[in-house]
Parts: structure tokens; C-alpha cells; sequence
């Protein structure tokens, strides 16, 4: 889930798997009719305008590239004026041993149109 951080900025932490490499769209309240997502396929941060919420986004997903275990801050801005950093991340190294059986954060829908919670 994300986290408010303000009144229009919502944030949430997503730990990169074995390939290092995460797709996803933002849900509102879970529902995949209602998706945030890239104007570009696998897009990076702040590069592609963000489109929705809507269902119009079938297999557009932002991009996430870092190494396995490596941890990234999603920010999704609802005010942003330039719609391309309406939705931008930030990734940083993982920490040299992750405590066992923790499980990150997860924002919107990763890899095959599940939503995750």
C-alpha cells in the first residue's frame, strides 16, 4: 500500500527480485479498472506522461532497473503540473543483509495483472 505523505503526494517501497527488474502501474483502491499508467512501455522514471486512472492500460507498465535485492521508493505526485513526474522512483542499494522473512511494500501491479497488496 502507499503511504501519504501529504494530501497529494503517496509513496511506497518495492524491493527488486532475482532479475533486479519490476514492472508496475499504480491501482486505485486495488481496482484494475482504475490504473495509473505510462503513455510508454517499460518506461523510466519521469520520462513518459502518466495516463488514467482508467482500463484503457493493459500491458503498459512503468520500469524499475537496479540489481536483485535493491530497494525502490515509488512517489506518486497527484499534483505534479508535468504529467511525466506524476509518478517517478528512486533505487537504492540493498542493505547488506535484509532481515529474513520480510516482505516489502508494494504499489499497484507487477509482472502478470495481479494486483498486489
Amino acid at each position: 500500500p502507499m503511504l501519504a505523505e501529504s494530501q497529494d503526494v503517496h509513496s511506497a517501497r518495492l524491493m527488486l527480485g532475482e532479475s533486479g527488474r519490476e514492472e508496475f502501474q499504480v491501482v486505485v483502491d486495488g481496482d484494475l479498472e482504475q490504473a495509473i499508467y505510462p503513455e510508454l512501455v517499460e518506461a523510466s522514471s519521469g520520462i513518459s506522461i502518466a495516463l488514467g486512472p482508467d482500463a484503457k492500460g493493459k500491458g503498459m507498465r512503468w520500469l524499475i532497473e537496479g540489481q536483485p535485492g535493491d530497494e525502490a521508493i515509488i512517489a506518486l505526485d497527484l499534483a505534479a503540473a508535468d504529467r511525466r513526474r506524476m509518478v517517478t522512483w528512486t533505487v537504492a542499494p540493498s542493505p547488506a543483509q535484509p532481515p529474513r522473512g520480510s516482505s516489502p511494500d508494494i504499489v499497484g501491479i507487477v509482472g502478470d495483472d495481479r494486483v498486489l497488496e
